[in-house]
């Protein structure tokens, strides 16, 4: 499934933004590797949809978004 370009361009930056505010070295290319992984996989706390399927909305955009922000506090979804 084709990930909507803005999409996937919002979700880079935020996920970038949560590296260096870990104190981590952000490398794009390496996050956006991770993405197009991550796009595909079946999630329970996405009720078994893909990050991808999300994506044609801005509430599953919005959706998705949290997810991330959660997985890197360390919290459950």
């Amino acid at each position: 499934m084709k990930v909507p370009t803005q999409a996937k361009a919002t979700l880079l930056r935020k996920l970038g933004q949560m590296i260096e505010g870990s104190g981590g070295s952000r490398d794009d290319v390496a996050l956006s590797d991770w993405l197009d992984a991550w796009f595909t996989e079946p999630l329970p706390e996405l009720n078994g949809a893909t990050p991808s399927e999300l994506l044609f909305t801005e509430d599953g955009l919005e959706r998705v978004e949290v997810l991330l922000e959660r997985m890197s506090g360390g919290l459950s979804a």
